[in-house]
């Protein structure tokens, strides 16, 4: 039976792609440096769907189904990073707390532009 692969797509990190990870030898520090790598691709990715939003060259609707994608992703994060606070080992509890808090930050970003919504165009 052979392992999972992880599907690096930042959009569909979920727990059984880390739960696939420790199948093949992956440890918890692993796991959350991988994690961490998908925090980071959602910062760009958020960047991008902010400077989409501001051109409103998309429409209103694309850019909400975009945000709520990216946020459900980013709960996802969220979750496996709080797993992991309690953590034996400090370096896993750092990456954790960091990964906390970069996705809180995001997710705070794409809720106020889901709330405020893109600027009217001048």
């Amino acid at each position: 039976m052979s392992p999972k692969q992880c599907d690096h797509n930042p959009t569909s990190a979920t727990e059984n792609d880390l739960t696939a990870m420790s199948d093949v030898g992956g440890g918890p520090m692993e796991m959350m440096l991988f994690t961490v790598n998908q925090m980071f691709e959602h910062a760009v990715l958020v960047n991008e769907l902010e400077s989409i939003a501001m051109i409103t060259s998309i429409s209103v609707f694309r850019v909400r189904r975009l945000q709520r994608k990216l946020l459900d992703s980013l709960v996802v994060l969220a979750h496996i990073a709080h797993r992991f606070l309690l953590h034996g080992d400090p370096a896993v509890r750092a990456t954790a707390e960091l990964l906390t808090t970069g996705t809180a930050f995001l997710i705070g970003r794409l809720y106020n532009l889901t709330r405020v919504g893109p600027p009217m165009a001048k």
